[in-house]
């Protein structure tokens, strides 16, 4: 029996007659391509139902960044680091020259986590681990420990809202150094790893409207 090939299927050649293991054929490839395509749209279902999930919770609450800062803390003794603080941005920029850093030098603020949740932390863009010459993490004054850190791998864990320390370390021996750091708490269903600065939440700017008119 001849055949030809049409769409994927084998076809039998006229006047043939069809043999049932050209059929068994036809119905082994339908199966295969039925159990490729089941795959493709549960793969494609799942990244919508992400994205929406994404999506809504940034338009649900209109902000990205849940961390806010509040004030200078403090840093380290020593002149060999210049820190600037950019409160317009919330970044935290770390220069240092020639000479190696003698001991680590830590740079620190006050912050609020604004809302309880889970949050995925980046400062630093991390990768290297301990091979790396920074690391940034919240200590929780009311445990005496570190909450969260950017050390290696972004870290998610569940926060409580309140304040916290923000600190920024750089360890010793480190020369020629010009890092931007931007500290951002962001919701774990967020997949969008870009840094934005901290803003209120609609509900907050919601309760500072609410607030201005019973003033008034």
């Amino acid at each position: 029996m001849t055949t030809t090939e049409y769409l994927g299927l084998k076809k039998p050649g006229f006047p043939d007659p069809i043999d049932i293991s050209v059929l068994n054929e036809n119905a082994d490839t339908l199966d295969a391509f039925a159990e490729e395509t089941g795959a493709a749209l549960a793969a494609v279902t799942a990244a919508q139902q992400q994205q929406s999930g994404e999506i809504g919770t940034l338009a649900n609450a209109g902000a990205k960044n849940y961390l806010r800062q509040d004030s200078y803390r403090g840093q380290s003794a020593g002149d060999e680091v210049t820190w600037t603080w950019n409160q317009s941005d919330g970044t935290i920029r770390a220069q240092i020259g020639a000479a190696p850093l003698p001991a680590s030098r830590v740079y620190q603020l006050n912050v609020t986590v604004t809302e309880a949740g889970m949050y995925t932390f980046t400062c630093g863009e991390n990768s290297g681990g301990a091979s790396y010459p920074y690391d940034c993490y919240l200590h929780n004054p009311a445990t005496s420990s570190t909450a969260i850190r950017d050390y290696g791998a972004e870290q998610t864990k569940q926060l409580a809202a309140g304040t916290y320390r923000l600190d920024i370390r750089i360890r010793a021996g480190v020369s020629y150094f010009d890092k931007t750091f931007k500290p951002m708490l962001r919701p774990a269903v967020l997949t969008d790893t870009e840094y934005v600065p901290y803003a209120p939440t609609n509900r907050a700017l919601y309760e500072m409207i609410l607030a201005m008119q019973n003033r008034s």
